[in-house]
């Protein structure tokens, strides 16, 4: 630190002794604060390399633990739903109403929402003709009118009977009284009763052309019957005779030649035989010659010397080819035995068919000669009169048919009455091909999808929470129904690959100010049944053999003691609400213990962890554990 000159005295100079030890002394404390402070400064700047290293070191990482609970677990399923009327039932007709020949029916008059409708009613207008309301089980599916029988005549006399139109005797027959009983019920609902419609007429044309058809089938069978009694001209019967006396002839020339060919057969089939027997007796020959003179030391009678290598590959030669000889006559054997099946094959083909030609012949005359049976043709003219008789009793009793009918379309039977129109899909001047409208119960109830990988866990019966989060209620409820959803025609299954689940409330009208309401239907679909001891799915891992376990903290961490831990192998069950039921375990544990679920690392976030350390989150917390497979 630098000094002004003028406030220094050198020693020996005139100034003052004590003033200038004063000011010697002052500067020296000076000097000594400066240094001390400026060291201060140095010495914060620099630190050794162990220092600095604790410096940069991670804090001591401490365990994350959480308690051993006592608790019930449940599992639930969530679905979403809508909140609907109950009973909905599609109307739609199910044929045309009774228009003419050419005319299309078209929409003419509609129903409101939220409209009543009671039995008797007309809903709709279809080209100035009636679409009415009526209850039933079975749907409209035909027309009726006179003659008509079956359990939809009695429901449709049912109907007419509550209305107050008296159909007569109520059963399951269209008669005179069931038509008087239309016929008011159409002036009452201001339209008028269709007459015989075009099937009937066509119907009409068709028995009359019945008779038609009957009395030429009469004649046709009479000439029949005519010609079947006529016998053979005598010509024909000339020579039926001269077949017979030919294939008599022929029969005993063909039987000849197929012995003479069976006998040439059989010969052949000797020669080649005696021939293969002489080519196994040269082969054995043969062979015997090789094994003589293969034999050590064997000579020849012939040079009366041992038998040369040539000498031995000549008599195998020999050999070889006696035993190709014997292949050969064996082969030609066979040939011939195939030859001689198939030569009696032919003869025997040839005989049979010279047999029946014979027989043939004979049957034809004899058929030509007996008395003619004419008990079919006879049969065929009885029928065909009683057909006649049968075809113009049709057509008297359906002459007396004829009278008021109901078009399939004019009439929609519905299973409840008085119901609400819910919906309307036709348009004014639209087509009826589609479902018109929809009409409900005052009921409701909650309509829901669910997955059919899910259809098991859900059954009808089950007891179900709705929940209307948008108006913070919950409602309990009970699936009354889980199956295939109808179609939006009600032909049957929509084919979205989803189960319909309805549900209706515990108590009947507590939906009804939510109707149309989304809501959730929560269903539990599995639970412990009680308490039992549970612990965060975190604090489960997967030992090296597979097994579930836990780390139980047995002494916790301390500034002096790491503390002490201890993995317990366990069995897992239910997993819900981010716990995991603990069903048994290999030591001791009990609630209120506390198990290992991750260590706080006191990680930096913004820190960059080493490529070797384990992952840790930015809250500085690092996860020691695993889910284990099958918890639940």
């Amino acid at each position: 630190m630098a000094v002004p000159a003028d406030t220094i005295e050198l020693p020996g100079s005139v100034a003052d002794d004590g003033g200038h030890r004063r000011r010697l002394a002052a500067v020296v404390v000076l000097i000594a604060v400066a240094c001390a402070g400026g060291g201060l400064l140095i010495g914060r700047q620099l630190k050794s390399p162990e220092d600095a290293a604790a410096d940069r070191a991670a804090p001591t990482a401490s365990r994350i633990t959480a308690p051993v609970e006592l608790r019930e677990l449940r599992s639930s399923l969530t679905l979403s739903g809508e909140i609907q009327f109950s009973e909905p039932t599609p109307v739609k007709l199910a044929g045309n109403v009774g228009l003419g020949d050419g005319e299309t029916g078209l929409l003419t008059k509609l129903p409101d929402i939220d409209q009543q409708v009671a039995e008797g009613d007309v809903v709709f207008d279809v080209s100035g003709r009636p679409v009415l309301l009526l209850q039933g089980e079975t749907p409209m599916y035909r027309s009726l009118g006179p003659g008509s029988t079956g359990r939809d005549v009695l429901q449709l006399e049912q109907s007419l009977e509550r209305l107050g139109f008296v159909p007569g005797v109520v059963d399951t027959v269209y008669d005179g009284f069931t038509e008087a009983a239309i016929d008011e019920w159409y002036r009452t609902a201001g339209y008028t009763s269709m007459g015989a419609s075009s099937d009937d007429l066509e119907k009409l044309r068709t028995l009359r052309l019945a008779i038609t058809t009957a009395e030429a089938t009469l004649l046709a069978s009479q000439q029949t019957l005519s010609d079947a009694n006529k016998g053979p001209s005598g010509g024909e019967l000339l020579q039926l005779q001269q077949q017979v006396a030919l294939t008599t002839d022929q029969l005993p020339v063909i039987q000849a030649k197929a012995d003479r060919d069976n006998s040439a057969a059989a010969q052949r089939v000797q020669a080649t035989a005696t021939t293969r027997d002489t080519a196994i007796t040269q082969r054995d020959l043969a062979k015997a010659a090789v094994a003589t003179a293969s034999t050590a030391g064997a000579i020849d009678p012939a040079t009366g010397e041992a038998y040369t290598v040539d000498e031995i590959n000549a008599r195998r030669s020999t050999a070889a080819q006696a035993e190709q000889a014997v292949t050969d006559a064996q082969t030609a054997l066979s040939d011939a035995q195939n030859a001689k099946l198939d030569t009696a094959d032919a003869g025997s083909a040839s005989v049979v068919a010279a047999q029946q030609a014979k027989a043939l012949a004979k049957a034809n005359l004899d058929d030509a000669t007996r008395p003619k049976d004419t008990t079919d043709q006879q049969q065929a003219v009885t029928d065909a009169t009683a057909a006649l008789a049968q075809a113009q009793i049709d057509l008297a009793d359906t002459d007396a048919l004829i009278g008021t009918r109901i078009p399939a379309g004019e009439v929609v039977f519905i299973p409840s009455l008085p119901s609400t129109v819910t919906e309307v899909t036709g348009t004014l001047g639209g087509p009826t091909t589609d479902v018109l409208a929809t009409v409900s119960s005052t009921a409701t109830q909650v309509i829901g999808r669910l997955g059919r990988a899910d259809g098991d866990l859900v059954a009808a019966g089950a007891a179900v929470t709705i929940d209307l989060r948008d108006f913070d209620v919950e409602i309990p409820g009970t699936v009354t129904f889980v199956g295939k959803p109808p179609s939006t025609d009600g032909g049957g299954d929509s084919g979205s690959g989803r189960l319909q689940v309805i549900v209706a409330a515990d108590e009947p009208s507590a939906l009804n100010d939510y109707v149309f309401a989304s809501v959730k239907i929560i269903v539990d679909i599995a639970a412990t049944g009680g308490k039992v001891l549970t612990v965060p799915i975190a604090a489960v891992s997967v030992s090296g053999s597979g097994t579930s376990q836990v780390e139980v903290e047995r002494e916790p961490i301390t500034d002096d003691d790491p503390g002490l831990t201890e993995f317990i192998d366990v069995e897992v069950g239910l997993s819900a609400q981010g716990l995991v039921e603990l069903k048994s375990s290999k030591a001791s544990l009990a609630e209120g213990d506390r198990v290992v679920v991750g260590e706080e690392t006191g990680a930096r976030l913004n820190a960059t962890p080493d490529e070797d350390s384990p992952e840790t989150s930015t809250d500085g917390v690092q996860s020691t554990n695993s889910v284990p497979s099958g918890s639940g």
